[in-house]
């Protein structure tokens, strides 16, 4: 994200008044959303997360990721968009068939020798309409960018609990002419990101709800600090420092009007039990209301609470993996 103000990547559109917004159906729509049985393209061998290309019955063509980040890339990446940050169209798929699914190497583990298959997201490849810029990427220390809507985008990653932003998981998107820098992959969420346990940091209400308890340390000199760490160290500071009072207000006057019926659709959308939607729906809800009371609090209000944080030694294998993703 590089260049002069007039070649500098927009952030933020506006995707229209939030309480508006369907969180079920997602950016795509619910009318867009994949169509079975899908016949299989191939394999991707690219990262660790078993991937496919499939296209549907309607002739769509979709990516298609298996794993512990099919739920919450679903559901994370519809917060980014109703927060107002371009993601691409994402649908959790329970079940299904791919067929032609043959010579599989590790989707096999997630496909059966009948092509079906269980616990998927589908992403929508791009168009002429929504296309990735090759090379682009986001620069979440861009001293010239926008600072409601960066440090907006930061409030989004944390409010979720994201701990991959790296640069292979950003992007710059160009939409209808438009160029917009932003995070590709928001997969990484919905637990606790300094867990030392791998099942611990993406989609586990537990571990998500016991991090939302201490999210926000306090606020000094018109700046919001952040409990905020991550097992493998990455960008820490990039994410969760230097996001003033004034960013979150900006960022409250969308996501305060945010429901609790569109957060709960959003989650059964992505696959959540009734039990998983109504944890998550609590937890998000409270880290909302804490930045709002960040935020009534003034910027120079409360003393800085202190505590002392043991990152965890990542072993080889873990962040090997952690930058291939």
């Amino acid at each position: 994200m590089i260049g002069t103000a007039a070649e500098r990547p927009a952030l933020w559109r506006d995707p229209g008044p939030i309480h508006t917004l369907d969180l079920a159906g997602g950016p795509g729509g619910a009318q867009n959303a994949p169509k079975g049985p899908f016949t299989f393209e191939k394999e991707v061998s690219e990262g660790i997360t078993p991937k496919v290309v499939v296209v549907d019955s309607a002739g769509k063509k979709w990516m298609v990721k298996f794993g512990d980040e099919a739920k919450s890339e679903t559901f994370a990446s519809r917060i980014a968009w109703a927060a107002g940050y371009p993601v691409r169209a994402s649908y959790f798929v329970p079940e299904g068939r791919i067929e032609k699914a043959t010579s599989l190497k590790r989707a096999g583990n997630f496909i059966d020798g009948n092509g079906t298959f269980r616990t998927a997201r589908f992403q929508k490849f791009d168009d002429d309409s929504f296309r990735q810029v090759p090379g682009g990427k986001l620069d979440l220390r861009d001293k010239g960018a926008n600072l409601n809507h960066l440090n907006g985008l930061k409030l989004a990653l944390l409010l979720v609990s994201n701990w991959d932003v790296k640069a292979a998981n950003t992007a710059v998107f160009d939409i209808g002419g438009q160029s917009y820098a932003t995070v590709a992959d928001w997969g990484a969420s919905l637990g606790d990101p300094g867990s030392p346990d791998p099942a611990a940091r993406k989609w586990n209400c537990q571990a998500f709800t016991a991090r939302t308890q201490n999210w926000i340390e306090a606020v000094e000199n018109g700046y919001i600090q952040f409990n905020y760490d991550q097992y493998a160290a990455r960008n820490v500071g990039a994410v969760s420092d230097n996001i003033r009072v004034e960013d979150a207000r900006w960022f409250l006057q969308r996501m305060s009007q945010l429901s609790d019926a569109q957060l709960r659709a959003a989650l059964t959308a992505s696959g959540a039990t009734s039990e998983e939607a109504s944890c998550f729906t609590s937890a998000i809800r409270k880290r909302l209301d804490m930045l709002q009371a960040a935020v009534s609090g003034g910027g120079n209000s409360g003393s800085v609470r202190t505590r002392t944080v043991t990152k965890t030694t990542t072993t080889v294998k873990e962040a090997t993996e952690a930058e291939r993703k």
